[in-house]
């Protein structure tokens, strides 16, 4: 293959990736318009979903075990999380376990938005300490196994 083949692939290449973006930035645009969505009710009802609610429905249910409860947050901010904890901790459980990390390494409110909302960190550390009972994660190392 000569070099002006190659640049010619390399261009075809380039535009069907273009027009592959700019039309699926299309299809979301048109979906997104009041009319559409009214004539297709359907697309609303899928604007909730998440592939793991598909995942873990495909798998069988596993045998209860009454003394663990997971709670998926999902995209909850630390506004939802606090009121979860708060909810959990009435029901007097041994230890609460949080696997989201809650600090920004960067201390400015363009890196770590999460800053601003002094409401919700207030709440939510008044919930972690009014429970008495949460473990949070302190770190992720990875494995080769």
């Amino acid at each position: 293959m000569d070099t002006s083949q190659m640049k010619q692939r390399i261009l075809d290449f380039v535009i069907i990736l273009l027009l592959t973006l700019a039309l699926g930035y299309g299809a979301d645009r048109v979906t997104r318009l009041v009319f559409f969505q009214v004539a297709f009710p359907q697309l609303i009802a899928l604007d909730g979903f998440h592939w793991e609610d598909f995942v873990f429905k495909l798998r069988p249910d596993p045998e209860r075990e009454n003394r663990i409860t997971l709670i998926n947050i999902s995209e909850g901010n630390r506004l939802n999380i606090a009121q979860q904890i708060d909810l959990i901790s009435r029901y007097n459980p041994k230890v609460i376990g949080v696997n989201v990390f809650f600090n920004c390494y960067v201390r400015d409110t363009i890196n770590c938005p999460q800053m601003l909302d002094t409401l919700a960190n207030q709440a939510l550390s008044s919930a972690i300490k009014s429970s008495g009972k949460v473990v949070l994660v302190t770190s992720l190392r990875q494995t080769t196994a």
